[in-house]
């Protein structure tokens, strides 16, 4: 998280200030904005292991501008990637069960189709969105088929539809009248259980986290209206 907040606060510090041409003013403004957005994230689920993984992915950010305001509605799609890491068991034939037990960790890439919607706030020298994210499960590497051990941990079958929610902090800038570049800094908790065999929240007490995603993200937005 430290390079992260690192980054930003350099593109603050060293950035072009913020001049009359930037969108976060509010004198005029579009009506909606269609962008790609590209996320560098560490991906991990904290409730089996203290460990992340580094994961690449993207997507499509649509954008709703509101007239004289401040206030933006943030969504989009996005192939997310979330990795866990499983330890394996395997035992030796009949006879030598007794005798030995090998543990072996593998990491698992679970592929999502990720909607945001997010309530988005711009200011003079950054914005500010959060909101609830919805994935649905499209692939998992390795597929089981081809782990001919049963996992201490991955055990009962897969949710397809999670919950979470996110939060990002960035700095948009203006490139011209109908282009905007930004970069922000990001975090993604999902709060749903991986498993169907159990409640869908996640519940230690309080609500609890089942994967956690952070990192940053670079893209840019092409605004259509005004």
């Amino acid at each position: 998280m430290k390079y992260i907040l690192l980054v930003f606060a350099f593109f603050v510090l060293f950035g072009s200030p913020v001049t009359g041409s930037d969108t976060l003013t509010i004198e005029k403004h579009p009506s909606i904005g269609i962008g790609i957005k590209l996320i560098s994230e560490r991906s991990g689920d904290y409730q089996i292991r203290d460990i992340n993984f580094q994961v690449l992915y993207g997507g499509i950010q649509f954008l709703k501008y509101f007239k004289s305001s401040r206030s933006r509605f943030e969504s989009g799609l996005y192939l997310n990637t979330k990795v866990k890491e499983f330890t394996f068991a395997y035992d030796g034939p009949d006879l030598f069960i007794s005798l030995y037990r090998m543990e072996n960790p593998v990491n698992y890439n679970f592929y999502y189709l990720t909607l945001p919607v997010n309530y988005r706030l711009e200011t003079k020298l950054f914005y500010l969105s959060a909101g609830l994210t919805f994935d649905y499960l499209i692939h998992i590497y390795p597929e089981s088929s081809e782990i001919i051990t049963d996992s201490l941990e991955n055990f009962g079958n897969d949710r397809l539809f999670y919950l979470g929610y996110n939060l990002n902090l960035g700095i948009n800038k203006t490139i011209s009248k109908k282009f905007d570049i930004f970069m922000e800094s990001r975090v993604a908790v999902t709060i749903s259980t991986d498993k169907k065999d159990g409640g869908f929240i996640m519940d230690g007490g309080n609500i609890a986290t089942s994967h956690i995603n952070y990192g940053f993200a670079v893209g840019s937005t092409y605004k259509f209206g005004k």
